[in-house]
């Protein structure tokens, strides 16, 4: 509302015309109409919007959070904004955009809010905190003196002295202290005519608690309540900072007596009243329909209330709680509600209980999209259940192994996953032991230790064939193609990802098929069969639209970039990776984050963007060095060296280029070693300054014709044909000698042949039919339908 300057809430089409005509200015003209009736509705204006109209609650939140994430990205790119937000936590809504905005930070967005510190968690890298520190003991006696108008020396001292402890440095208490203290009678004001203000402090009117409290850190206004509105709140307390009348009731029946007991009338009442009081704030939108849900306004009241809860009756009112939320069948299908239950039953001295709520809770939150908090949970979770192997534990250290992966925290789920496989033996479970070998595989492949890869590898596919698990023996196989399409070695690879996709097809595993199918999108485009990689990957885009699998879609988006790459279309390979890298910002985790981040740094290269391009392969080389992905830096240090030498910098690219030459010699990768040793020749021409430097430029470019040649990857040897070419026509001591000119054009014309051969050519027709087969329209099969392949 204040972006548009709107303040008129019922004049809905001069509102919609007004955002419209700004819209227009920032978007293109396509998407107007959509963005306008959702940020129309996000002022709190109704729309008749069909697109609005068709969706439910949770697609429309998305939406709204896609939509608001999208416009500002585009308004800041006219001019910087600065959302100044206060009171987030009593706005629940809003906080749930502004945490979708801090999901994928805008570069020229700054979001200042004021909330309490447990509204968002811990983001690093996205989120500053600010703590405002407390006041001194002199500066809180000056405010008091200035909040009631007193000249110094009027106030009584002891009265000061007990404002200041009670406050503990929270000025906005002060004022609550004032209001408590004038209620019960403790401070009493009198003013005569002309006359400044007097104070008197009634030392008799002081609750009982007070002496106690100040020494404890109670919060002033907790002194003026009575004993069952204190009572109540204890309860609250009780359940946490978010807490429900039911829970609150459920305590009262098991703690008071039959004669002190409230009605659940008379607590709701109460609460409602501590509400209008600013103790607590009523939520919007409560977890269970026709539950009264609120929250502590401030923290620190309910950590006092906590301590003045006996020990005698703590396991009571969590035993109370537990069984309350445990009777809500929609509790266990809501994050919050599951791990309030599972520290009510770890409270009470039920930690396998307490166990299967966490365990719960993680997997609920999982689907959410919200992996840093799901690790948490898994991680307690099993602390919980104890190391006694068991079938809970075995399928609790596999999600969360897999959670791991997905914020890129390899070494960790290596871990987890080793003692996974040692349940699994314990157990004699083959199945769920083969399952683990395949993880342990996966993160040796992402991280380039291959031989250790391939032994986990055929371990697993050895387990399944036991097992007699189709669909597992697939998985291997699919692994086991994608090992040897890493390493170059295309024919196995072949072979491999051909019986994976004949397993699948035959099975009906759609998700494996659409699998496979992009495994073999990835082959075609590195072995220089175009059009196979495109029909693959235009198979893969639909079934994995077909089953809403969100990550295969990213996958796909990712390999079309990388297709548009190949072809020398850095325009639209940059438009589709950056597509690519949108989705994977709201996944739980993109496995293949480097990857995408390098491609995107190419993209930039070839467009002549080197700034762009180095800030990509910093962000890649965060990520890469944090899982430990070796392949992915090795591809990393040879596109940096030549981001290096387009700049200049040729020294740097030098030491760059003899870092990925280490890490392939280390690897033993001869797809990445053909193209680190093509970019060696290219950096070892622009330095050389004598023959010997052409000689070794040459015999770089040879030794990646001959590794191109042993792999049978003519676009390989394609690609290393032409930069020999143009090395050759650009070096100032070369260019001018007739026999090198005359060969470096025969070199070029051959690799201009050879690509005509290898690449299709993708006009813009064909190319947005693909775009629209990966993330448009779905195609065509049902999920239960069998598809049947020409391999």
């Amino acid at each position: 509302r204040l972006r548009f300057r709107n303040e008129y809430r019922g004049a809905r089409g001069l509102v919609s015309w007004l955002v419209r005509g700004e819209l227009r200015e920032i978007l293109n003209d396509e998407r107007v109409d959509d963005f306008a009736s959702i940020i129309v509705s996000l002022m709190g204006i109704r729309t008749t919007s069909p697109l609005l109209r068709a969706v439910g609650d949770a697609e429309r939140r998305a939406l709204e959070q896609s939509v608001l994430h999208a416009f500002l990205e585009r308004d800041a790119e006219v001019r910087p904004i600065v959302l100044v937000l206060e009171d987030l936590h009593a706005l629940p809504n809003t906080a749930r955009l502004v945490a979708a905005i801090a999901e994928r930070p805008c570069a020229r967005v700054l979001v200042v809010v004021t909330t309490r510190e447990d509204v968002f968690g811990d983001r690093p890298g996205v989120l500053r905190t600010l703590t405002l520190g407390a006041l001194t003991n002199a500066e809180c006696a000056a405010l008091i003196h200035e909040r009631l108008d007193a000249p110094v020396g009027v106030l009584p001292d002891e009265f000061v002295t007990l404002c200041t402890a009670l406050a503990e440095g929270y000025p906005g208490l002060l004022d609550e202290a004032f209001a408590a203290f004038e209620a019960s009678g403790v401070l009493r004001r009198s003013s005569g005519v002309g006359q400044p203000p007097t104070f008197a402090l009634d030392v008799g009117q002081l609750p009982p608690v007070t002496t106690s409290a100040i020494s404890r850190s109670a919060k002033p206004r907790v002194l003026s309540l009575g004993p069952r509105d204190f009572r109540v709140l204890q309860h609250a307390a009780i359940v946490g900072s978010v807490f429900w009348a039911g829970a609150v009731v459920a305590q009262e029946l098991a703690i008071a007596s039959p004669g002190e007991r409230l009605s659940r009338e008379e607590i709701e009442c109460r609460l409602l009243e501590l509400a209008a009081l600013g103790y607590l704030v009523v939520a919007r939108e409560p977890s269970f329909s026709g539950e009264l849900e609120l929250a502590f306004k401030y923290s620190i009241e309910r950590e006092y209330l906590l301590r003045t809860v006996p020990d005698a009756e703590r396991a009571r009112r969590h035993v109370a709680v537990a069984d309350w939320l445990d009777e809500r069948p929609e509790a266990w299908s809501d994050t919050e509600c599951l791990t309030t239950l599972g520290t009510h039953l770890e409270s009470c001295a039920h930690p396998e209980h307490a166990a299967e709520a966490y365990l719960a809770a993680a997997t609920t939150l999982e689907s959410s999209r919200s992996l840093r908090e799901v690790v948490p949970l898994y991680r307690r979770g099993l602390e919980l259940l104890g190391p006694t192997p068991s079938a809970r534990r075995l399928d609790a250290l596999h999600d969360y192994g897999v959670a791991l992966v997905g914020l890129g925290e390899l070494g960790e789920a290596l871990r987890v996953f080793g003692e996974m496989l040692d349940v699994a033996s314990t157990l004699s479970n083959v199945r769920k032991a083969a399952i683990a070998h395949g993880r342990i595989g996966r993160i040796h492949r992402e991280r380039g230790d291959f031989a250790r890869a391939r032994d986990s590898f055929r371990l697993a596919l050895e387990l399944f064939e036991e097992a007699e698990d189709v669909r597992g023996i697939a998985s291997a196989h699919d692994d086991l193609g994608r090992l040897h399409w890493m390493l170059g070695e295309y024919r196995p690879a072949r072979a491999h990802l051909k019986q994976a996709l004949e397993l699948r097809s035959a099975s009906k595993d759609v998700r494996g098929l659409a699998s496979s199918l992009d495994g073999f999108a990835l082959l075609g485009m590195d072995s220089g069969h175009t059009e196979q990689a495109i029909e693959a990957l235009t198979l893969a885009g639909g079934l994995f639209r077909a089953l809403g699998d969100e990550l295969g879609i990213v996958q796909c988006l990712h390999d079309l970039g990388r297709l548009a790459l190949r072809q020398n279309d850095a325009e639209k390979a940059l438009e589709t990776l950056l597509d690519a890298l949108d989705g994977a910002s709201e996944l739980n985790g993109y496995p293949f984050m480097a990857r995408l981040l390098i491609d995107i740094a190419e993209c930039h290269r070839r467009l002549g963007e080197l700034d762009a391009a180095l800030v990509a392969l910093e962000h890649a080389e965060r990520v890469a060095v944090r899982s430990g992905e070796r392949y992915d830096l090795g591809e990393l240090r040879r596109l940096q060296a030549k981001v290096q030498l387009d700049a200049g910098d040729a020294v740097a690219a030098r030491a760059s280029i003899e870092a990925a030459m280490s890490l392939c010699d280390e690897l033993g990768s001869r797809r990445l070693r053909a193209a680190t040793l093509r970019t060696l020749g290219e950096i070892t021409a622009a330095l050389a300054t004598d023959d010997a430097g052409d000689r070794s430029a040459a015999s770089c470019f040879v030794s990646s014709v001959e590794v191109g040649k042993e792999l049978g990857c003519d676009l390989e040897v394609a690609e290393t044909y032409y930069a020999f070419a143009r090395s050759a026509q650009t070096c100032p001591r070369l260019k001018d000698d007739p026999n090198v000119r005359r060969e470096a054009e025969h070199l070029e014309e051959i690799a201009r042949e050879m690509f005509e051969d290898l690449l299709v050519p993708l006009d813009d027709g064909r190319w947005s039919e693909l775009r629209a087969s990966v993330s448009g329209a779905l195609l065509g099969a049902p999920a239960n339908a069998p598809v049947a392949l020409q391999i």
